[in-house]
């Protein structure tokens, strides 16, 4: 709890503490996890358009489901809002339709 009249730390702080080196890797990790989703989400784009692999198939799904949080993870920590509800958003379609996969639903 933030006491009255403290200053609230950003949370690379919080999380990290004032070690440097731990708040560097954090940053990195994050990067490159955002950087992940923007192609994970750009080839099952590129694999479903050309007809390489189905909109319903694991692949997509999975690249779908993975590449949209790596976005959204990254987004909200940029604190860019728009992208990050957008890709929750994708998140949430991408699990139904696995459900619906797994479930025998979808064909």
């Amino acid at each position: 709890m933030v006491q009255p009249g403290s200053r609230r730390l950003p949370v690379t702080e919080e999380i990290a503490g004032s070690n440097p080196v731990a708040r560097a890797v954090k940053k990195t990790v994050l990067e490159i996890y955002g950087w992940y989703g923007f192609i994970a989400v750009l080839v099952a784009y590129f694999l479903a358009n050309f007809r390489i692999i189905s909109v319903i198939s694991p692949i997509y799904i999975f690249l779908n489901i993975t590449g949209a949080t790596g976005i959204t993870i990254i987004s909200f920590y940029k604190k860019a809002y728009q992208p990050a509800v957008l890709n929750l958003v994708w998140v949430a379609i991408a699990l139904v339709a696995l459900f619906s996969l797994l479930g025998g639903t979808l064909q």
